[in-house]
């Protein structure tokens, strides 16, 4: 999708869906979040975050109800227009998540420098922090840097019991 230029299209679809999934669960007495996989693309462009807060508006969501994930390759494009999109979004409260944080492109400025709100600690490393010390203290010193930020953290491939009670 992104090859051939159909990505916003399909993240405008999904966006659609799950923000409209979101107030059906609602009208169901279910209350949950949405995260969606934000495209570089959509980054962009100075009208997204008018056009998102508006799509929250008309389905009666809260924008604190939605996370936009993006990878820091994304974040790294055009720091300064990124960064200009990124806090329209956070003004508009929606939330943030600096996405498969910790494979190789790795900076740790983006996490002060772009305005988000989670850390999203790659799988390669959460799979790794019931077998390795060394993976359970890079997770332990990136949870502490993150919580000092003010952000909250997520670590995917965090699949047992043991792996969630070895950090």
């Amino acid at each position: 999708a992104e090859e051939t230029g159909l990505i916003a299209a399909l993240t405008d679809f999904v966006l659609q869906e799950g923000i409209g999934q979101i107030a059906d669960w609602d009208r169901q007495g279910v209350s949950l979040n949405l995260a969606v996989n934000l495209s570089p693309r959509l980054v962009r462009e100075l009208d997204f975050p008018d056009r998102l807060a508006t799509l929250m508006r008309e389905h009666g969501l809260e924008p604190s109800r939605l996370t936009l994930e993006l990878t820091e390759t994304a974040a790294l494009e055009d720091p300064a227009r990124t960064r200009d999109i990124l806090t329209r979004l956070r003004v508009k409260e929606f939330g943030l998540s600096l996405d498969d944080f910790g494979t190789g492109y790795s900076s740790l400025t983006q996490l002060y420098r772009m305005p988000f709100s989670e850390l999203k600690i790659d799988k390669s490393l959460g799979m790794e922090l019931q077998h390795s010390r060394e993976a359970r203290t890079i997770a332990r010193g990136l949870i502490d840097l993150a919580h000092n930020l003010g952000l909250t953290v997520c670590t995917e491939g965090v699949e047992t019991s043991p792996a969630l009670h070895s950090y």
